[in-house]
């Protein structure tokens, strides 16, 4: 590894960072809602809920425990004749002061 700083210029570094082991148990339960059956052309739609609780550990050179909460609301639809799908996700998480979320849609229509 090479580095440079005020002019100088090193080429016989290294970075000894050891072992790392991750571990992460999430515990979600999900909580669905149909609504719409798919009779009589009719379109079939789902909503679900999934709250969870997520533990996360690391070994290693500043390496720690940390557990957090996070959800994720999903919304999905399907045409009464099964041909066009949509669905749409929404997740965020809160573990060891970082927060982390995404948004996802997706759409898919067959001939």
């Amino acid at each position: 590894m090479a580095a440079q700083t005020y002019g100088l210029t090193a080429n016989n570094l290294s970075l000894a960072g050891g072992d790392v082991e991750m571990g992460q148990l999430m515990f979600l339960p999900q909580i669905k809602w149909l609504l719409g059956d798919g009779r009589d052309s009719a379109a079939v739609v789902n909503f679900s809920l999934s709250p969870r609780l997520t533990c996360c550990v690391t070994r290693g050179v500043g390496g720690g425990r940390a557990c957090g909460t996070g959800a994720a609301l999903g919304y999905s639809a399907a045409s009464g004749d099964g041909l066009t799908l949509f669905s749409a996700t929404v997740e965020f998480d809160n573990v060891a002061d970082t927060k982390n979320g995404s948004l996802t849609f997706s759409v898919e229509h067959n001939f």
